[in-house]
């Protein structure tokens, strides 16, 4: 019932937590937490996704969702969802009931009636940034080996950074290779964005990127569908546009 999970969850409107009900309205809904099993981990935040098991029931008893192992964002979700999920530890058992105001309200959802007070029992299984949602879900995520440690910065995904590079198949194949090149970090393939916010500049890397972290079904070029990629990567430097340009400039015109 994943999809179905997914559809009954995710907020039809985009209302946070903090506005649903002001805290000082001694008479506005309020959800009801009750700890089952407690936590011991972190609590997660508005800019989190969780990993949770839970099953969503009516008054009545009657099941309208469940899913095992969904992941699911903190912050979009129907509010009294996301207050709940901010009183929460990572390890603990809940029985959380959200007042219709803070669920659906007067709207009807798929299987669930206008008005309805909703009852889930949630087990928190982790929580982090959205980074690790992959890891979370036991996919595949990039992976990066220290061939020789950088002492500079990381970078940010705004940033440009100055690399030298090669990328092959897993047969051993170049499909790709450049010196001193630029890139914009947050306009590069998902996963070598994600293998450089993990690089120090002065360092040599060897990035592994799994293909759906790459060109995925479709390929590119020489690169196959649903192809993993390896990269050797020296990050030269990390800097704004116009420092890069002068390192550039000096580089050209050295003897």
């Amino acid at each position: 019932m994943r999809l179905i999970a997914l559809l009954a969850l995710l907020a039809a409107m985009p209302v946070s937590a903090q506005d649903a009900a002001p805290a000082s309205d001694a008479s506005a809904p309020a959800i009801v937490l009750e700890t089952l099993t407690p936590g011991t981990g972190a609590t997660p935040t508005d800019s989190d996704v969780v990993l949770v098991n839970y099953r969503g029931t009516l008054a009545d008893g009657t099941v309208f969702d469940e899913a095992q192992r969904a992941i699911l964002p903190v912050g979009r979700l129907i509010p009294g969802f996301t207050q709940g999920l901010k009183q929460m530890r990572v390890g603990g058992s809940y029985r959380l009931t959200i007042p219709a105001e803070l669920g659906y309200g007067q709207q009807a959802t798929g299987p669930i009636p206008a008005n309805s007070t909703l009852i889930f029992t949630i087990d928190l299984l982790d929580a982090g940034p959205v980074s690790r949602a992959r890891a979370m879900a036991g996919l595949p995520s990039v992976e990066v080996q220290t061939i020789v440690p950088g002492t500079g910065r990381v970078p940010t995904e705004e940033e440009l950074v100055l690399v030298n590079y090669s990328g092959r198949l897993p047969d051993g194949t170049e499909f790709d290779s450049g010196q001193g090149v630029v890139f914009f970090v947050n306009q590069l393939v998902p996963g070598f964005t994600q293998g450089l916010l993990q690089m120090r500049s002065g360092g040599r890397y060897r990035l592994f990127i799994p293909a759906d972290l790459a060109y995925g079904a479709q390929g590119a070029g020489p690169i196959p569908p649903n192809t993993d990629l390896l990269f050797e990567v020296e990050l030269i430097a990390t800097n704004r546009l116009a420092e890069i340009a002068a390192m550039m400039r000096a580089a050209a015109s050295a003897p």
